[in-house]
């Protein structure tokens, strides 16, 4: 990996394309808001087709890259690991927020009660899980 993933650079790319336009609109210059659509996504836009969304932000390459790196068929240096997880962070941050902004009643519905379950639990993510590994860390 000499250089960002293909896809990811599009997506940086929309980004800041959107965000410049959108400046444009809060000055009040007559430009017209732009929704955050991924170009990759653009041209078939339908909110919610909840199973074309993976295609707007792939992230296979980059999946199979990171794998290499583990296998020890890849590259096998620590630039190149953090590359390719800072890309994969932001894609998948992407995808969330899209997924956020987007979805209907029953899915948010589903998805907060799940998640506060979850997090309220005594054996949840917070305190069954990621407070005992830091402590542990610190212990060890």
């Amino acid at each position: 990996m000499a250089s960002p993933d293909t896809f990811f650079q599009l997506a940086m790319n929309d980004m800041k394309d959107i965000n410049e336009n959108n400046r444009k609109y809060l000055e009040a210059d007559g430009t017209q808001r732009q929704w955050m659509i991924p170009t990759a996504f653009a041209a078939s836009f339908e909110p919610l087709d909840v199973s074309a969304l993976g295609d707007a932000f792939d992230r296979q390459q980059l999946n199979a890259d990171y794998q290499a790196e583990y296998d020890g068929t890849g590259e096998d240096e620590v630039r190149v690991v953090m590359g390719l997880s800072t890309q994969l962070g932001y894609l998948a941050i992407m995808e969330r927020a899209y997924r956020e902004r987007y979805k209907t009643m029953p899915r948010v519905a589903a998805h907060t009660t799940g998640r506060t379950k979850a997090h309220g639990d005594a054996n949840g993510i917070h305190t069954g899980s990621i407070l005992p590994y830091i402590q542990e860390l610190f212990t060890a």
